[in-house]
């Protein structure tokens, strides 16, 4: 296996990258940076506000920018113009947290919106041609928190993470995370009975068959049932399992990792830095640190 380091001056101010297509596109906040695979920029979009997310629509001509306040807009990856922009109609007092995807048909955008006046989340669709049409609107339990939305395609779900907020307001022992799955028109919730902690994200593994949950107290993966709970981030105790390729992450803390297409690496990248596993034998293969 070879690794290669290319610089790049357009990933300086970059918090998210988003491969699509023949481009590669670099969120800033303020900006939508689009580059050619191989790193030349093509086209700047300035102007946008807390710009951090973006999701794919199905066919892949689209991309949904979501922003942590209010705004939400639409980049053709065809015409590479914004077709439209809009935002919440409860405006300061709402925002998005960067949380929102597209339906699995691709004609409506899902959000989840935290509504600061009453201390709820909604979820919220829109129309994904016309966002300014009118809408349809589920306020969930007071209690819930939502951390995180996904659409999962290949199992034809959705998934929320959710925690209860009663927990965080007045201190208390902090309960197992939930997951919520809408499957086939079936609503489902399931207790990750064996995990605490405060959810920093949530992704879905398609080579493994398995979401990865990101917590403030380490790193693990299940089933989309909530079953077969296994913890990646060890700790310090743990450093014997050579066939572990997570075995020395104990003392830091893991923000995406990810399984090679051909399913023979798992690609980490943490606060220590990146690295890479062969997905087998655990054996560290390359590593680099920030």
């Amino acid at each position: 296996m070879r690794v290669v380091s290319v610089s790049c001056s357009y990933l300086k101010n970059c918090k998210k990258m988003i491969l699509a297509n023949q481009y590669l596109i670099v969120l800033t906040g303020r900006s939508v940076i689009i580059l050619s695979k191989e790193k030349e920029l093509i086209k700047q979009i300035d102007g946008l506000q807390y710009v951090y997310d973006g999701k794919l629509s199905p066919d892949g001509t689209k991309l949904l920018l979501i922003s942590n306040g209010a705004n939400f807009y639409m980049l053709s990856l065809e015409s590479l113009e914004i077709l439209w922009k809009s935002r919440l109609k409860e405006g300061k007092y709402c925002n998005l947290e960067g949380k929102g995807v597209w339906t699995l048909d691709g004609t409506r955008l899902c959000f989840i919106i935290f509504d600061q006046k009453t201390t709820q989340y909604k979820i919220r669709l829109y129309n994904a041609l016309d966002p300014n049409d009118s809408y349809d609107e589920t306020t969930l339990s007071k209690s819930h928190r939502i951390y995180e939305i996904l659409t999962i395609p290949s199992q034809n779900a959705y998934v929320l993470l959710v925690q209860d907020i009663l927990d965080i307001q007045f201190d208390l022992p902090s309960r197992p995370l939930k997951l919520l799955v809408y499957q086939s028109g079936i609503s489902q919730e399931f207790v990750l009975h064996s995990k605490k902690g405060i959810p920093l994200g949530m992704d879905y593994q398609e080579y493994l068959n398995k979401l990865v949950i990101y917590t403030d107290e380490g790193t693990f993966s299940c089933n989309l049932n909530g079953d077969n709970i296994s913890k990646i981030s060890l700790d310090d105790s743990d450093r014997s399992s050579s066939l572990n390729p997570f075995a020395y992450y104990g003392m830091t803390q893991i923000k995406q990792i990810a399984v090679s297409q051909n399913g023979k690496y798992v690609l980490i990248a943490s606060t220590y830095g990146f690295d890479v596993c062969d997905k087998n034998s655990g054996d560290v293969l390359f590593s680099k640190e920030y």
